[in-house]
């Protein structure tokens, strides 16, 4: 039975969707009301996958989405068969509820499986190595699908309150870090 899941974090990259969901389909932006992402779930377990070399097992702030009336977030939907068990071990931290998501392209809404947990203490590392190339990989994700697409992605997610857009320097040291142009440092 095919599943479709909002994705607005790591999972906007199509590269990071295929690492746990291999079968995933039909990968299309999309907007889901009534949800703000902000950087708020401390993930212990750090950066799980290998190919992220001395950076693997550096923990890390993921995005989460919270309840907010007047909020909509862009992300990405995309269908899955096998691999819904694979996906939920990823996002073990996170609760699965579902949503309307209103495709970007066409505007047919779709229900889908979204990801959200409590808020932890513990926000964004601004200091990490770790938390660059997290970020980076959202960052990545949300450029792949267009300027307006990557614009709104800025000013929709949030550290601390404030929106990603207002932390430029952040967003620079991400892509000198781990950008297209930059030097493996990972």
């Amino acid at each position: 039975m095919s599943v479709t899941v909002f994705g607005y974090g790591s999972l906007l990259q199509a590269d990071s969707i295929r690492q746990t969901c291999p079968d995933a389909t039909n990968i299309r932006p999309a907007l889901v009301a009534g949800i703000r992402r902000t950087f708020s779930l401390w993930d212990s377990a750090g950066l799980t996958d290998a190919s992220h070399g001395s950076l693997q097992g550096m923990p890390y702030c993921a995005v989460n989405i919270e309840l907010s009336k007047r909020s909509v977030t862009n992300g990405v939907i995309f269908d899955i068969d096998s691999s819904l068990a694979d996906l939920n071990e990823r996002e073990e931290h996170y609760l699965s509820e579902m949503a309307y998501a209103r495709e970007i392209e066409t505007g047919t809404e779709v229900l889908t499986r979204v990801f959200i947990a409590e808020p932890t203490a513990r926000g964004f590392d601004f200091d990490s190595m770790a938390q660059l190339k997290y970020l980076w990989i959202c960052l990545d994700g949300a450029r792949s699908h267009g300027e307006k697409f990557y614009r709104a992605f800025l000013e929709t997610t949030f550290i601390n309150g404030a929106p990603l857009a207002t932390f430029p320097d952040l967003l620079e040291r991400a892509d000198s870090y781990f950008g297209v142009n930059a030097a493996t440092t990972s």
